[in-house]
């Protein structure tokens, strides 16, 4: 790229040494990887390889899942997003039909898995020299959504002085809270996460309750609303997917149940950073209903057809139980 030709001489004899030396089948790739076959990125790999079969077949599925060697050609990205390599969508689009038409010649059909010694072959053949370093993070793009694209630079060191200045652990979550530890928000935000223990063990039981520090992840998106957080089902599944396996690569396990700290990194993370405000649910009226004396208005049975019917639509069921608990017919609600 400096406007220099480099020639190489090549050694055919030298080339075919060195391939006998390094060993047969995946050896030679072993080698290749950051501390070989026993090394931290191989396990790495090897358990992105096996969460990719479980992502593929659902990640909420409840059914048995079905026992697997190799993941779908269209989980490869993902892996290889996961390990640290960013591909381009042609690089993407060159692996996958590497892969796709390797034994097209001799079969005359395509290939539409991989096992874990295709994927090394395939990570090792394909992932750059050096990976991508903090001096290349120079620049930042966004857009607002009305056809203007920003660019920020990025100061690396700055972001990490920042960081060591605000504190470790929780310290700095509370610090962006409104009021801090001691406010008014993290308060309610507490109380609601211990009132929903209490819900998730029934709020009418008459049993002796079990003393826990934790809620279920089920409870997440109640405790978000009751904040005035409104998340959409998309992002609500995100969340809860963030925490359910936060500690999968370690352990190999789903993660049920969390914690206050992790609901406050959960909560301000995710939220948005200006609330539902009157004005906005006034333009949804005004956008969705007809000119009316007092503003936008909808008709009644327009609006529920709306709200079964459009975008992530409620069951009859769901749009019932909202309804009586908004106008105190529901116990939750009175």
């Amino acid at each position: 790229g400096d406007c220099t030709v480099h020639m190489w001489e090549i050694n055919i004899n030298a080339l075919e040494a060195q391939s006998r030396l390094g060993g047969k089948e995946l050896v030679p790739f072993y080698g290749l990887l950051e501390g070989g076959r026993e090394g931290e990125l191989f396990a790495e790999l090897e358990d992105y390889f096996y969460y990719a079969q479980i992502r593929s077949q659902g990640v909420n599925a409840t059914e048995s899942r079905s026992v697997s060697t190799t993941i779908p050609l269209s989980e490869v990205p993902f892996v290889m997003r996961a390990l640290g390599f960013y591909p381009t969508e042609q690089e993407i689009e060159d692996m996958l039909n590497e892969v796709k038409f390797s034994r097209y010649v001799e079969t005359g059909m395509y290939v539409e898995e991989l096992d874990l010694g295709t994927f090394i072959k395939l990570y090792v053949n394909h992932r750059p020299a050096f990976g991508l370093s903090p001096e290349k993070l120079q620049w930042a793009f966004d857009t607002p959504g009305d056809c203007t694209v920003h660019m920020w630079e990025i100061n690396i060191n700055a972001l990490e002085a920042q960081s060591r200045l605000g504190g470790k652990e929780l310290v700095p979550f509370y610090g962006l809270l409104e009021g801090g530890r001691e406010g008014e928000l993290f308060a309610e935000l507490e109380d609601y996460f211990y009132y929903a223990q209490i819900r998730s063990q029934g709020v009418n039981a008459t049993e002796s309750r079990s003393v826990s520090t934790t809620i279920p992840l089920s409870e997440v998106p109640f405790v978000m609303r009751a904040l005035g957080f409104y998340p959409t089902e998309q992002e609500i599944e995100d969340m809860l997917n963030e925490v359910k396996f936060s500690r999968y690569v370690e352990t190999g396990m789903y993660v049920e149940e969390l914690d206050l700290g992790t609901f406050i990194k959960l909560y301000v993370n995710h939220r948005p950073a200006f609330g539902l405000s009157p004005e906005k649910l006034q333009w949804a009226f005004d956008t969705l209903g007809m000119p009316s004396p007092s503003g936008g208005a909808v008709d009644r049975g327009e609006l529920l057809d709306i709200l079964q019917s459009k975008g992530e639509h409620m069951t009859e069921f769901e749009l019932a139980e909202y309804l009586t608990t908004l106008l105190g017919f529901n116990a939750e609600g009175s």
